[in-house]
């Protein structure tokens, strides 16, 4: 998802393993304007390197986007 709204990777290396590891990337909506923020935590916790810390299912993950929206104009 972080690359279909960006058009980038999100670890673009040369060391991707350790971007991930410290989660060092680019924040979505700062490589693409109007995106809300709200996205940007959805993907952050979506790109953990500890699978534990991710969402437990893609119906959760989905939950959490559609959440992204609610509460705005």
């Amino acid at each position: 998802l972080y690359e279909m709204l960006t058009g980038a990777l999100p670890f673009p290396g040369p060391d991707a393993l350790a971007q991930k590891k410290s989660l060092a990337f680019v924040p979505p909506s700062v490589r693409r304007r109007g995106l809300p923020s709200g996205v940007d935590a959805v993907l952050r916790r979506a790109l953990e390197p500890a699978p534990q810390d991710r969402h437990p299912t893609a119906g959760a993950f989905a939950a959490a986007l559609d959440g992204v929206g609610e509460g705005a104009p």
